[in-house]
């Protein structure tokens, strides 16, 4: 099986549902940062769907929207919708995650370096 790893933010309030066999299982949408700054302007961002079926409980009452978090797990076909033109459209990506993390894991692993380390070019 495949795995993916990426970090983002929530965008909106993540969402706890339940099976008609009572299994949890939240969802929430994240996006990724895709590059530019304020003054040159953002490149369009990357809207991820995900879903956490184990801990779904447990992490309803942790992430809210605006969290920074690192998401493993398999992706899935991405999600389709018929527009008011009648043509279907890709909505975006969808992922299950295996582990959900905290905070930017790539970011917080880099050392971090001092002025006085650093080589000038």
């Amino acid at each position: 099986m495949s795995n993916i790893t990426f970090t983002g933010r929530i965008v909106a309030d993540v969402e706890l549902r339940f099976t008609p066999q009572a299994k949890a299982i939240l969802q929430f949408p994240v996006y990724l940062y895709t590059g530019g700054s304020k003054d040159a302007g953002y490149k369009p961002s990357q809207r991820i769907f995900v879903d956490v079926w184990d801990n779904a409980e447990e992490l309803n009452r942790t992430l809210k929207k605006g969290d920074v978090v690192t998401i493993t797990g398999t992706c899935k076909p991405p999600r389709t919708y018929t527009g008011k033109d009648g043509q279907e459209r890709s909505a975006g990506f969808e992922i299950t995650a295996q582990i959900v993390e905290l905070g930017d894991k790539f970011r917080d692993a880099q050392p971090k370096v001092d002025e006085q380390d650093s080589i000038p070019f």
